[in-house]
C-alpha cells in the first residue's frame, strides 16, 4: 500500500491541546472545547472575548460537544495527567486512519461520532450520534475495535443541532425566516424533475416507522396563526398549463403504495396498508381543541372542488352497486359527522348486511 499518497492528498493536520488525562489511540475522534472560559495559559477568559482555546483545545466526545467535531488523532499518545499537545486530522474530505467498532464496507458504511465513545460507530438516534465519515476500505472491526481507512466528510451529512439542544434563530422581528432553501428551475424536457430525492430502505427487522423521514414541528408558545408541520403547494404561475397523464392528475401531494418483484415477491398478508394514516393523540391536553377533523377542506372564491373525492375506476376501493333499493339508515349503522359551512351533517355508513 502506498502509505504516502492517502496521507498527503488533501490531508490537513492541526496541532491542538487535549484537555483530558487519559491515553489516546490513533484515529480516536475528538471535539473542540467550544465553551471553554480558560485560555491556554490557564487564565479565565469571560465568554464573548474570543478565547483561542475554543479552537485550540479538544476533549473527548460528549453530548454537549458532539456538534463540534475537531477530527481524529493522527498518532497514539500515553496518558498525561496535565493534558498534552497532539495532532489531529481535520475533517476536510481526506482519507485517513480512523478508529471504529463497525463491520466496514468500502464506500458504503457510515461512521459516526458518539458521546463517550473513543471510536467511530453507528449513528444511533438514541445517543445523538453524528455521522462524520464514510469507510474507505472493507474491514470487519465489529469484534475488536481498530483502524480503518475512512473519508472524514461531516459536511456530506445534514446535521443541524446546537450544544445538546436546538439551534436558535435569535430574531424577534415579525418576519419570515428560512434556514435551508432549495430554489431551482428545470428547463429540460422529459423525465422526473426533483429538487430533493430521498430513499430510506428497511433491510432489517425492528421498528421502522420513519424509514423515509420524519417532520416534526414543536409548539412551545402561544401561536399567533395556524401552524403546519408540512406544507405542500402546487403553484401554477403565468403561462402554466395542466395535462393529465393516464390515471394521474396533478396534485400538491402524491402518495403511492407499491410493490416490486425481482426474484421473490413481497409478502403483505401479515399487516395492513394505508395510503395515508392519520393519528390523533392529544391525551395530555387539558381541554379538547375547539374543532378537530381528520380532513379539513377549503377552496378559493372562484372555483370549488367538484366533489369530496374521486374513484378512478369502479371497484377500486371495494365499491359495488347495491342489489336492492336505496336502503335507509337502521340500528347499528354509523353516522359520521361532517361540517359544511359551519353546519354539522352526517355521512351514513351502512352495516354490511346484504346492501
Amino acid at each position: 500500500m502506498n502509505m504516502v499518497q492517502y496521507k498527503t492528498e488533501k490531508v490537513s493536520k492541526k496541532r491542538v491541546f487535549y484537555t483530558g488525562s487519559g491515553a489516546l489511540e490513533k484515529g480516536e475522534p475528538l471535539c473542540y472545547n467550544y465553551d471553554s472560559t480558560t485560555d491556554l495559559g490557564g487564565e479565565t477568559v469571560a465568554e464573548g472575548n474570543q478565547n483561542e482555546s475554543k479552537f485550540l483545545q479538544v476533549e473527548d466526545p460528549a453530548a454537549a460537544n458532539i456538534q463540534y467535531f475537531a477530527g481524529v488523532t493522527a498518532n497514539s499518545h500515553s496518558a498525561n495527567a496535565a493534558g498534552q499537545w497532539i495532532e489531529v486530522y481535520q475533517p476536510n474530505g481526506a482519507i485517513v486512519e480512523v478508529r471504529t467498532d463497525l463491520d466496514c464496507v468500502v464506500g458504503v458504511t457510515v461512521l459516526a461520532i458518539e458521546a463517550s465513545s473513543d471510536a467511530l460507530t453507528v449513528p444511533l438516534a438514541a445517543s445523538s450520534a453524528r455521522p462524520v465519515a464514510i469507510a474507505m476500505e472493507t474491514k470487519d472491526r465489529s469484534g475488536t475495535t481498530g483502524i480503518v481507512l475512512a473519508k472524514l466528510c461531516p459536511d456530506v451529512f445534514l446535521y443541524q443541532k446546537g450544544a445538546n439542544s436546538s439551534l436558535v434563530m435569535d430574531d424577534e422581528a415579525a418576519a419570515a425566516e428560512t434556514v435551508n432553501s432549495i430554489d431551482l428551475i428545470f428547463n429540460g424536457t422529459g423525465g422526473p424533475k426533483r429538487g430533493l430525492y430521498a430513499v430510506g430502505e428497511i433491510a432489517g427487522a425492528g421498528h421502522a416507522t420513519w424509514a423515509r423521514g420524519k417532520l416534526r414541528t414543536n409548539i412551545s408558545a402561544a401561536a399567533s396563526q395556524a401552524v403546519h408541520a408540512l406544507t405542500a403547494n402546487l403553484h401554477i404561475k403565468d403561462d402554466g398549463t395542466l395535462t393529465d397523464s393516464g390515471e394521474y392528475a396533478s396534485s400538491a401531494l402524491y402518495v403511492t403504495v407499491e410493490t416490486e418483484t425481482t426474484t421473490t415477491p413481497a409478502t403483505l398478508s401479515g399487516g395492513s396498508l394505508a395510503g395515508i394514516y392519520i393519528g390523533y393523540y392529544v391525551n395530555e391536553s387539558t381541554a379538547a381543541p375547539s374543532e378537530a377533523y381528520a380532513l379539513w377542506l377549503n377552496s378559493g372564491p372562484t372555483y370549488n372542488w367538484d366533489g369530496l373525492f374521486k374513484i378512478q375506476g369502479s371497484g377500486d376501493v371495494g365499491d359495488f352497486v347495491s342489489s336492492g333499493d336505496a336502503p335507509a339508515p337502521a340500528a347499528g349503522d354509523w353516522m359520521i359527522p361532517i361540517s359544511v359551512a359551519g353546519t354539522t351533517y352526517y355521512l351514513v355508513a351502512l352495516q354490511d348486511s346484504g346492501v
